[in-house]
Protein backbone atom coordinates (compact mmCIF):
# COMPACT_ATOMS: atom_id res chain seq x y z
CA UNK A 1 0.00 0.00 0.00
CA UNK A 2 1.48 3.68 -1.02
CA UNK A 3 2.50 5.70 2.07
CA UNK A 4 0.78 8.92 2.27
CA UNK A 5 2.50 12.07 3.52
CA UNK A 6 -0.24 14.92 4.49
CA UNK A 7 0.98 18.60 4.34
CA UNK A 8 -2.35 19.33 5.73
CA UNK A 9 -1.32 17.15 9.45
CA UNK A 10 1.42 19.51 9.72
CA UNK A 11 0.20 23.27 9.58
CA UNK A 12 -3.06 23.37 7.78
CA UNK A 13 -0.99 23.41 4.34
CA UNK A 14 -4.23 25.20 2.47
CA UNK A 15 -4.62 28.03 4.99
CA UNK A 16 -0.29 28.56 5.32
CA UNK A 17 -0.71 29.01 0.81
CA UNK A 18 -3.88 31.53 0.95
CA UNK A 19 -2.21 33.18 3.41
CA UNK A 20 0.92 33.75 1.06
CA UNK A 21 -1.41 34.36 -1.98
CA UNK A 22 -2.47 37.80 -0.11
CA UNK A 23 0.57 38.60 1.11
CA UNK A 24 2.44 38.25 -1.67
CA UNK A 25 2.74 40.33 -4.92
CA UNK A 26 1.92 39.54 -8.92
CA UNK A 27 4.22 36.65 -9.29
CA UNK A 28 4.47 37.02 -13.37
CA UNK A 29 3.74 39.33 -16.27
CA UNK A 30 1.77 38.47 -19.12
CA UNK A 31 5.33 36.94 -20.61
CA UNK A 32 6.78 33.59 -19.13
CA UNK A 33 10.22 34.45 -17.75
CA UNK A 34 8.91 38.09 -16.27
CA UNK A 35 9.34 38.13 -12.53
CA UNK A 36 8.50 41.43 -10.80
CA UNK A 37 7.93 40.17 -7.14
CA UNK A 38 7.95 42.45 -4.22
CA UNK A 39 9.47 42.14 -1.07
CA UNK A 40 7.67 39.43 0.97
CA UNK A 41 6.64 41.70 4.12
CA UNK A 42 3.65 43.71 1.86
CA UNK A 43 0.37 43.54 3.29
CA UNK A 44 -2.79 42.08 1.81
CA UNK A 45 -4.61 45.40 1.17
CA UNK A 46 -1.54 46.58 -1.02
CA UNK A 47 -1.49 43.44 -3.25
CA UNK A 48 -4.06 43.12 -6.38
CA UNK A 49 -4.79 39.47 -7.79
CA UNK A 50 -2.12 37.34 -8.15
CA UNK A 51 -1.99 37.18 -11.95
CA UNK A 52 -2.83 33.56 -12.95
CA UNK A 53 0.26 32.46 -16.08
CA UNK A 54 -0.17 29.82 -18.83
CA UNK A 55 2.67 29.41 -21.20
CA UNK A 56 2.54 28.56 -24.61
CA UNK A 57 1.48 24.71 -23.93
CA UNK A 58 -0.91 25.37 -22.08
CA UNK A 59 0.56 24.66 -18.56
CA UNK A 60 -0.61 27.03 -15.77
CA UNK A 61 2.46 27.97 -12.99
CA UNK A 62 2.46 27.31 -9.71
CA UNK A 63 2.29 30.05 -7.35
CA UNK A 64 4.78 28.64 -4.84
CA UNK A 65 6.36 25.31 -4.27
CA UNK A 66 6.84 23.60 -0.54
CA UNK A 67 9.61 21.19 -0.62
CA UNK A 68 9.84 18.48 2.57
CA UNK A 69 11.84 15.58 3.52
CA UNK A 70 10.47 13.57 5.86
CA UNK A 71 10.47 9.92 6.84
CA UNK A 72 8.51 7.05 5.92
CA UNK A 73 7.86 5.98 8.99
CA UNK A 74 4.98 3.05 7.88
CA UNK A 75 7.70 1.12 5.69
CA UNK A 76 9.50 -0.54 8.85
CA UNK A 77 13.18 1.20 7.03
CA UNK A 78 12.54 4.32 7.77
CA UNK A 79 13.24 5.44 4.32
CA UNK A 80 14.12 9.57 3.60
CA UNK A 81 10.85 10.40 1.11
CA UNK A 82 10.76 14.47 -0.74
CA UNK A 83 7.27 15.19 -0.96
CA UNK A 84 6.71 18.48 -3.11
CA UNK A 85 3.73 20.32 -3.27
CA UNK A 86 1.91 22.89 -5.71
CA UNK A 87 -0.27 25.61 -5.34
CA UNK A 88 -1.93 27.87 -7.99
CA UNK A 89 -3.24 30.73 -7.88
CA UNK A 90 -6.10 31.85 -6.34
CA UNK A 91 -9.05 31.76 -9.56
CA UNK A 92 -6.83 29.56 -11.47
CA UNK A 93 -9.22 27.95 -14.29
CA UNK A 94 -9.63 24.40 -13.66
CA UNK A 95 -9.10 21.47 -14.55
CA UNK A 96 -5.62 22.79 -15.02
CA UNK A 97 -2.42 21.44 -17.09
CA UNK A 98 0.72 21.58 -14.12
CA UNK A 99 4.35 20.52 -14.09
CA UNK A 100 6.21 19.48 -11.51
CA UNK A 101 10.45 18.29 -11.70
CA UNK A 102 11.72 16.15 -9.76
CA UNK A 103 15.54 15.11 -9.92
CA UNK A 104 16.33 12.77 -13.13
CA UNK A 105 15.73 9.35 -12.26
CA UNK A 106 13.59 9.74 -8.98
CA UNK A 107 11.48 6.44 -7.48
CA UNK A 108 8.05 8.14 -7.92
CA UNK A 109 5.61 7.17 -5.14
CA UNK A 110 2.71 8.90 -5.40
CA UNK A 111 1.24 11.80 -7.51
CA UNK A 112 -1.66 13.57 -6.22
CA UNK A 113 -4.03 16.51 -5.50
CA UNK A 114 -5.75 18.33 -2.91
CA UNK A 115 -4.63 19.90 0.22
CA UNK A 116 -2.82 16.52 1.38
CA UNK A 117 -2.51 15.04 -2.14
CA UNK A 118 -5.23 12.65 -1.30
CA UNK A 119 -6.33 11.52 -4.79
CA UNK A 120 -4.34 10.08 -6.94
CA UNK A 121 -2.95 10.40 -9.98
CA UNK A 122 -2.05 7.99 -12.72
CA UNK A 123 -3.12 9.89 -15.60
CA UNK A 124 0.42 11.71 -16.30
CA UNK A 125 3.27 11.85 -18.81
CA UNK A 126 7.66 12.45 -18.05
CA UNK A 127 9.87 13.77 -20.03
CA UNK A 128 13.76 14.62 -19.12
CA UNK A 129 15.13 17.78 -19.41
CA UNK A 130 18.39 18.01 -18.27
CA UNK A 131 19.56 16.64 -14.76
CA UNK A 132 15.23 16.82 -14.36
CA UNK A 133 12.35 14.33 -14.62
CA UNK A 134 9.06 16.86 -15.43
CA UNK A 135 6.05 15.50 -14.52
CA UNK A 136 2.92 16.69 -16.68
CA UNK A 137 -0.87 16.04 -15.55
CA UNK A 138 -4.06 18.15 -15.17
CA UNK A 139 -5.33 18.21 -11.54
CA UNK A 140 -8.98 19.60 -10.74
CA UNK A 141 -8.09 21.30 -7.15
CA UNK A 142 -5.53 24.17 -6.67
CA UNK A 143 -3.09 22.06 -4.65
CA UNK A 144 -1.14 18.68 -5.74
CA UNK A 145 1.96 17.29 -4.67
CA UNK A 146 4.59 14.72 -5.89
CA UNK A 147 6.39 12.39 -3.87
CA UNK A 148 9.95 10.52 -4.10
CA UNK A 149 12.16 8.01 -2.49
CA UNK A 150 15.85 9.18 -1.71
CA UNK A 151 18.68 8.15 0.32
CA UNK A 152 18.70 9.89 3.47
CA UNK A 153 21.06 12.99 3.14
CA UNK A 154 21.85 13.91 6.94
CA UNK A 155 24.61 11.99 8.95
CA UNK A 156 25.05 11.93 12.53
CA UNK A 157 28.61 12.90 14.07
CA UNK A 158 29.45 13.01 17.68
CA UNK A 159 31.13 15.96 19.19
CA UNK A 160 31.73 17.70 22.47
CA UNK A 161 27.92 18.74 23.19
CA UNK A 162 26.84 15.42 21.95
CA UNK A 163 25.61 14.00 18.72
CA UNK A 164 25.37 16.06 15.78
CA UNK A 165 23.55 15.03 12.65
CA UNK A 166 23.62 17.35 9.51
CA UNK A 167 22.72 17.46 5.67
CA UNK A 168 22.20 19.26 2.79
CA UNK A 169 18.35 19.65 0.99
CA UNK A 170 17.97 20.55 -2.64
CA UNK A 171 15.22 21.14 -5.22
CA UNK A 172 15.28 22.89 -8.50
CA UNK A 173 11.56 24.54 -9.35
CA UNK A 174 11.14 24.20 -12.94
CA UNK A 175 9.71 27.94 -13.04
CA UNK A 176 9.53 31.23 -11.47
CA UNK A 177 7.94 30.83 -8.02
CA UNK A 178 6.47 33.53 -5.73
CA UNK A 179 7.84 31.62 -2.85
CA UNK A 180 9.70 28.16 -1.90
CA UNK A 181 10.08 26.34 1.53
CA UNK A 182 13.02 23.73 1.88
CA UNK A 183 12.72 21.85 4.88
CA UNK A 184 12.92 18.28 6.76
CA UNK A 185 11.52 16.60 9.60
CA UNK A 186 13.67 16.48 12.52
CA UNK A 187 13.22 14.86 16.15
CA UNK A 188 11.04 16.20 18.44
CA UNK A 189 13.44 19.28 20.71
CA UNK A 190 15.24 19.29 17.85
CA UNK A 191 16.18 22.78 16.74
CA UNK A 192 18.19 23.86 13.74
CA UNK A 193 21.20 25.80 14.24
CA UNK A 194 21.84 28.71 12.37
CA UNK A 195 19.22 31.39 11.09
CA UNK A 196 16.33 31.51 8.95
CA UNK A 197 14.43 28.22 9.85
CA UNK A 198 11.09 28.24 10.36
CA UNK A 199 8.90 25.79 12.52
CA UNK A 200 6.39 24.42 10.77
CA UNK A 201 4.68 22.42 13.31
CA UNK A 202 4.58 18.78 14.48
CA UNK A 203 3.62 15.45 12.60
CA UNK A 204 1.64 12.66 13.67
CA UNK A 205 4.16 11.05 14.85
CA UNK A 206 5.33 13.92 16.87
CA UNK A 207 8.10 15.03 14.87
CA UNK A 208 8.63 18.80 13.65
CA UNK A 209 8.82 20.21 10.32
CA UNK A 210 11.56 22.66 9.67
CA UNK A 211 12.25 25.01 6.68
CA UNK A 212 13.85 27.91 4.98
CA UNK A 213 11.61 30.32 2.99
CA UNK A 214 13.33 31.29 -0.70
CA UNK A 215 11.36 34.42 -2.01
CA UNK A 216 11.63 35.37 -6.16
CA UNK A 217 12.72 31.89 -6.26
CA UNK A 218 14.05 31.36 -10.20
CA UNK A 219 13.63 28.37 -12.36
CA UNK A 220 15.82 25.89 -13.23
CA UNK A 221 17.93 27.19 -10.02
CA UNK A 222 18.87 24.71 -7.43
CA UNK A 223 17.96 25.97 -3.89
CA UNK A 224 19.97 24.31 -0.63
CA UNK A 225 19.32 24.43 2.47
CA UNK A 226 22.54 23.35 4.86
CA UNK A 227 20.42 21.58 8.35
CA UNK A 228 22.25 20.51 11.01
CA UNK A 229 20.59 20.32 14.64
CA UNK A 230 21.87 18.15 17.81
CA UNK A 231 20.09 15.39 19.62
CA UNK A 232 17.23 16.64 21.67
CA UNK A 233 18.09 13.92 24.56
CA UNK A 234 21.93 14.97 24.42
CA UNK A 235 21.10 19.08 24.14
CA UNK A 236 21.31 19.22 27.80
CA UNK A 237 24.00 16.72 28.64
CA UNK A 238 26.87 18.17 29.84
CA UNK A 239 30.38 17.37 27.58
CA UNK A 240 32.53 14.44 29.40
CA UNK A 241 35.39 17.27 28.74
CA UNK A 242 33.87 19.70 30.51
CA UNK A 243 32.73 17.73 33.69
CA UNK A 244 36.84 16.26 33.62
CA UNK A 245 38.06 19.90 33.62
CA UNK A 246 35.71 20.69 36.41
CA UNK A 247 36.90 18.20 38.48
CA UNK A 248 40.61 19.05 38.18
CA UNK A 249 40.24 22.78 38.75
CA UNK A 250 38.27 21.70 42.08
CA UNK A 251 41.27 19.32 43.28
CA UNK A 252 43.42 21.96 42.17
CA UNK A 253 42.18 24.34 44.73
CA UNK A 254 41.45 21.98 47.47
CA UNK A 255 45.32 20.77 46.80
CA UNK A 256 46.33 24.80 47.08
CA UNK A 257 43.80 25.23 50.11
CA UNK A 258 45.43 22.54 51.86
CA UNK A 259 49.32 23.32 51.16
CA UNK A 260 48.65 26.92 52.82
CA UNK A 261 46.60 25.72 56.06
CA UNK A 262 49.42 22.86 56.59
CA UNK A 263 51.94 25.90 55.95
CA UNK A 264 50.41 28.05 58.43
CA UNK A 265 49.63 25.14 61.34
CA UNK A 266 53.02 23.94 60.60
CA UNK A 267 54.94 27.46 60.84
CA UNK A 268 57.40 27.84 63.65
CA UNK A 269 55.98 29.97 66.71
CA UNK A 270 56.74 32.93 68.19
CA UNK A 271 59.83 32.84 70.83
CA UNK A 272 59.42 33.05 74.00
CA UNK A 273 61.20 35.93 75.80
CA UNK A 274 64.34 35.05 77.04
CA UNK A 275 64.53 34.45 81.19
CA UNK A 276 67.04 36.73 82.70
CA UNK A 277 70.55 35.04 82.88
CA UNK A 278 71.21 33.30 86.88
CA UNK A 279 73.92 35.90 87.12
CA UNK A 280 71.20 39.03 86.61
CA UNK A 281 69.00 37.41 89.24
CA UNK A 282 71.47 37.56 91.07
CA UNK A 283 73.02 41.05 90.57
CA UNK A 284 69.06 42.03 91.62
CA UNK A 285 69.68 40.90 95.32
CA UNK A 286 73.05 41.82 95.66
CA UNK A 287 73.45 43.71 98.78
CA UNK A 288 75.16 47.15 98.81
CA UNK A 289 76.54 48.89 101.90
CA UNK A 290 77.18 52.23 102.95
CA UNK A 291 80.89 52.31 103.79
CA UNK A 292 80.42 55.23 106.17
CA UNK A 293 77.42 54.81 108.24
CA UNK A 294 77.13 50.92 107.22
CA UNK A 295 73.50 51.28 106.14
CA UNK A 296 72.26 48.96 103.17
CA UNK A 297 71.26 51.13 100.14
CA UNK A 298 70.10 50.47 96.86
CA UNK A 299 72.44 49.45 94.57
CA UNK A 300 71.30 52.04 92.17
CA UNK A 301 71.59 54.94 94.54
CA UNK A 302 74.93 57.24 93.97
CA UNK A 303 74.71 58.82 97.60
CA UNK A 304 73.34 56.99 100.88
CA UNK A 305 70.11 58.19 101.52
CA UNK A 306 71.16 57.84 105.65
CA UNK A 307 74.73 59.98 105.29
CA UNK A 308 75.15 61.20 101.74
CA UNK A 309 78.61 59.62 101.33
CA UNK A 310 78.87 59.00 97.71
CA UNK A 311 78.73 55.44 97.00
CA UNK A 312 80.90 52.95 95.07
CA UNK A 313 79.15 50.50 94.19
CA UNK A 314 80.25 46.81 96.35
CA UNK A 315 79.30 43.04 95.66
CA UNK A 316 78.87 40.52 98.14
Amino acid sequence: MKTRFRFSTLTGFATLALAFMLMAAPAFGAEPGINNLPSADATATSMPQVPINVNAEGVTAFQGMRVNLVTDHSSGTNQRVYVVGGFLPEGTPLPAKVQIAVPKGAQIMWVGEGNAGDTQITNYTTATQGNLDVYSFSINQLNCQIEWTTENPFKESKGTTGTVTAGTLSYTPLTDLMYLYVGAEIPSGSVPQGTGFTNDGTTQQGTTIWSRQFTEAKAKTPYTVDMSYADATSQDRTSPVIVVVIILIVIAVAVLVFMLLRKRLSGEAEPEPEPESSGKKKQSKTLVICPVCGKKVDPSDAFCKNCGEALKVKHF
